[in-house]
């Protein structure tokens, strides 16, 4: 099944007027309150699990391609641009597949990080110098923003150790949600 196939399923059309990116939120606000994320964080999961359930790796996980759509201001995943489907990834070892949906997983974490803190978790680095810090340093949970379970639940999506990083299945059981 093509790319194409399988993210039609997923693309609902959204009315510029009745749609805004977490990013375009995070412009208006500056960051988001725990409770509010709570519950977009939930649907962002259950897309997650369900792309990648499908056999979709997402690969741009950020504020700017998660939308808010509608009165009600449903979370929706868009902009599948990046995506690879394990057909695509057929010629690679199925460990580096497995791979890209942790990398979605810390992305997811990044992502919360930001939402609500309003700052990005390496906002210092620039250009290969992130890349030097999340190589080598451990990312800094302690925010005054966080209670202890967004700290407990960040730390389950930044986990350095690929294998050992909790799956979009598993962080939807989790309490925090």
């Amino acid at each position: 099944m093509s790319l194409w196939k399988i993210t039609s399923i997923f693309t609902t059309y959204c009315s510029s007027m009745l749609r805004e990116s977490l990013a375009d939120h995070l412009q208006n606000c500056n960051s988001l309150l725990e409770f509010e994320f709570k519950k977009h964080r939930k649907n962002v999961l259950l897309g997650l699990s369900c792309i990648h359930n499908n056999g979709i790796i997402y690969c741009d996980i950020k504020p700017g391609n998660i939308f808010l759509v509608g009165m009600d201001k449903t979370v929706k995943i868009g902009d599948f641009g990046l995506s690879v489907t394990l057909e695509q990834g057929m010629n690679q070892k199925q460990e580096v597949i497995r791979e890209y949906k942790e990398i979605d997983i810390w992305a997811l974490g990044c992502t919360v990080y930001e939402l609500i803190t309003g700052t990005l978790m390496w906002e210092d680095a620039h250009g290969d110098y992130v890349l030097d810090k999340i190589e080598f340093e451990e990312p800094m949970l302690q925010n005054s923003k966080f209670s202890n379970e967004p700290q407990d639940f960040l730390g389950k999506c930044l986990v350095k150790n690929q294998s050992k990083r909790w799956t979009a299945d598993k962080l939807l059981n989790y309490i925090f949600l």
